[in-house]
């Protein structure tokens, strides 16, 4: 039972070292990895049959996928390859698979993140390109895809009770 979890840790320690060694250098991205594979929170919620390891996971993987396209629409167009324009892609699909662990932080948090990293570096056109309409209804259908069907067969006291009582309430 505790398996997925302690794998998607796993990987959220190694995408956190590929994350700081992507933007800064490889001590930043091991020291980076090893911090968070020392902190006592994140090794116990990664060893616990819980879903906040894979909503971590799947968060990191959405936010290192908007990075990695912001890298690659900056570099020249010259190397740019068709693969990395992609990129953002990834971010929505992290996002989606995040939704679908722990509901709707799994998009918000990235997304704010995200648009205010944009807002910061006074990038308006990173707000146009960054595909936000395809992006979402790519994230939506992917999540609509597990809801509709749960929806149906769950009734009304599924949808209430994931959206409202596990969501709102908490």
């Amino acid at each position: 039972m505790r398996f997925p979890s302690a794998f998607l840790g796993t990987l959220t320690v190694l995408l956190t070292f590929f994350f700081g060694r992507f933007l800064y250098s490889s001590r930043t991205g091991f020291l980076s990895g090893f911090i968070l594979a020392t902190s006592i929170q994140f090794a116990y919620l990664a060893t616990r049959a819980d879903i906040d390891a894979t909503l971590t996971f799947f968060t990191t993987a959405s936010l290192f996928c908007f990075f990695c396209w912001d890298r690659y629409r900056n570099e020249d167009k010259k190397k740019q390859g068709t693969l990395k324009g992609l990129t953002i892609y990834g971010f929505y699909f992290g996002m989606a698979l995040a939704t679908l662990a722990k509901g709707p932080v799994g998009f918000i948090l990235p997304l704010i993140v995200s648009l205010i990293y944009l807002l910061i570096q006074k990038d308006w056109r990173g707000f146009k390109k960054m595909r936000l309409l395809p992006g979402l209804l790519l994230m939506l259908v992917i999540v609509l895809s597990w809801y509709l069907p749960a929806v149906w067969k769950g009734g009304k006291n599924y949808l209430s009770e994931t959206l409202l009582t596990h969501t709102i309430d908490r």
